[in-house]
């Protein structure tokens, strides 16, 4: 009885000597240049799968260490997709995996959080989005408190006014689908067309037709 305790205690030891586990911490207040523990966290995905790369590189991490990236509470705001691949994941015996408190989850957001916005005119408000100036994004929905809110248009609510003929003059192409610079011109319906006779000449010579 007692060579078997010994032989279990044996087993044991070994699981814990060869079974090791590394952790790293993701938090909105960290940043992606800190050690990645709980006091000096990350502060992205993305920052924590370069930092497993990298501690593999460094030989800091076997292939049968289990890595726990543990992502604490808060809103993220991802600038970018989190891509992984096959060797993201580790290995069956030294898995990668992420995980987050059940009871206080953190929140992934695909968007960009803008400043605040100020009033310009009546009913008129901007806002200035920098990422839109660096990075030239474009977007096409904007949500407010969590509600969706709608982009300015013609009419405000209800159906867009209908085109009965369009006609484009290409005059720089990029040589794939959608030209570059184009001058388009319109025919509205005539039941549509009154609201042209409202549109100042300055307005006309900003126009997005979608």
């Amino acid at each position: 009885m007692k060579k078997i305790f010994v032989l279990l205690a044996l087993l044991e030891f070994s699981v814990n000597v060869f079974a090791a586990s590394y952790h790293l911490y993701v938090s909105p207040s960290g940043n992606d240049s800190n050690s990645g523990n709980r006091e000096q966290p990350l502060s992205t995905l993305t920052g924590a799968r370069d930092r497993v790369r990298l501690l593999r590189e460094q030989n800091a991490i076997s292939g049968s260490d289990t890595v726990y990236i543990r992502v604490l509470p808060g809103n993220y705001f991802m600038k970018e997709t989190l891509a992984l691949t096959a060797k993201d994941g580790g290995t069956e015996q030294g898995p990668v995996i992420f995980t987050a408190d059940a009871a206080d989850r953190p929140v992934f957001y695909g968007g960009i959080k803008t400043g605040k916005f100020e009033k310009t005119g009546e009913n008129i408000w901007r806002v200035y989005i920098p990422e839109v100036v660096q990075y030239g994004f474009d977007f096409e929905q904007v949500f407010i408190n969590g509600e969706r809110r709608f982009r300015a248009q013609t009419p405000n609510r209800g159906d867009f006014y209908r085109v009965k003929e369009s006609k484009e003059t290409v005059i720089e192409n990029t040589g794939e689908r959608g030209a570059q610079l184009a001058v388009q011109k319109i025919k509205p319906h005539p039941a549509n067309a009154g609201f042209l006779s409202n549109i100042s000449e300055e307005e006309t010579n900003d126009v997005l037709v979608v």
